[in-house]
């Protein structure tokens, strides 16, 4: 995108969303349920909890009308496919500290929700503002905020046959962070879904600059329903329904006249036949299946050939078809 070299609030804003995303596209390793078992123990336990309206509709996994697809090169798609934690087992991570300096802002985001429990399932239903934090950031640089606004809807559900979850009902949002990421469930179904809108209007040097972005993602199937997951032994297998999807939406203006710059990033990852060896630590890649990517102007697919083996990838470039084959290279958690 092209910013005036004056505008350091509105690249900030756009920089912000990295760091207030809820939602890293990671399928989750405890969310796992046993398809043959789901009927019986629904029997036993009662039935689940229904579902909440999706935040996401359809029309939201494509490229919005007025927005242009971002383009990556060959390089960062490669890039981006070695550091992607969702094709990992085990991804290995740094060693040594981060440098990245602290900023000395104290953030008090706002968090409200409902937790609502019964033996079988959970959900949550929440919404956090952050914009507090987002003034202070913009604050830092020259220039007036007329406005500011970062928000985040989320809507989080589990299934759970191997431990009864009633005890979680009616709990703060905050106190659920002592439970770990899936509540101690070793067998379980899941949808996670969270939309972020930032938005800014700023004037620097007499220029005005709005920026608004849109952070939506999505873990489930393709229909917004909890996909499946299933555990035996050490062999984890992730539902052939599971996507995950990660769309970014940027529009800024520059000036009062200027017309607006509508830009979108889609990240998209279908499974099928992807297993786990969850028998070592050590095992850094997916063992068996394949990934399917779209990611912006790229698609293709990821296979993976063993949990210690480097999985290949095939990808196209749109519009050339330029295709690439290779191999992934292990790659830190960024």
């Amino acid at each position: 995108m092209n910013l005036s070299p004056n505008s350091a609030a509105l690249v900030l804003t756009s920089l912000l969303i990295t760091s207030l995303t809820v939602g890293c596209g990671m399928l989750p390793k405890a969310a796992k349920t046993d398809p043959s078992n789901s009927t019986a123990q629904g029997q036993q336990q009662g039935q689940g909890l229904p579902l909440e309206t999706s935040l996401l509709v359809a029309a939201d996994l494509k490229v919005s009308a007025g927005y242009t697809l971002s383009e990556i090169s060959q390089s960062q798609i490669i890039d981006n496919l070695n550091q992607e934690p969702v094709l990992y087992n085990n991804q290995p991570e740094s060693k040594t500290p981060s440098s990245e300096p602290s900023t000395g802002t104290v953030c008090s985001p706002t968090t409200t929700g409902t937790v609502v429990a019964n033996k079988v399932s959970v959900k949550i239903l929440s919404s956090t503002d952050n914009t507090d934090c987002l003034r202070k950031e913009l604050s830092k640089f020259s220039g007036t905020i007329v406005s500011v606004k970062n928000t985040t809807k989320s809507n989080f559900y589990l299934s759970c046959s191997s431990k009864d979850l009633s005890y979680l009902n009616g709990k703060k949002i905050s106190e659920l962070e002592a439970e770990g990421e899936n509540f101690g469930c070793t067998n379980s179904t899941l949808l996670n879904q969270s939309i972020e809108e930032t938005e800014s209007t700023t004037i620097t040097e007499g220029v005005t600059y709005v920026t608004k972005i849109r952070n939506l993602y999505h873990t489930g199937t393709k229909s917004f329903a909890p996909c499946k997951f299933s555990t035996s032994g050490t062999k984890d297998t992730n539902g052939d329904d599971c996507i995950s999807f990660n769309k970014i939406e940027n529009l800024h203006k520059n000036g009062t006249d200027a017309e607006e710059t509508k830009i979108s990033a889609i990240t998209q990852y279908s499974f099928t036949g992807v297993t786990d060896d969850t028998s070592a630590s050590t095992n850094v890649w997916h063992n068996t299946g394949k990934i399917d990517v779209i990611s912006n102007n790229w698609t293709g697919t990821v296979t993976f050939k063993g949990s210690n083996t480097a999985p290949t990838y095939s990808l196209k470039e749109t519009p050339t078809s330029t295709p690439i084959t290779g191999s992934l290279t292990a790659t830190e958690v960024q």
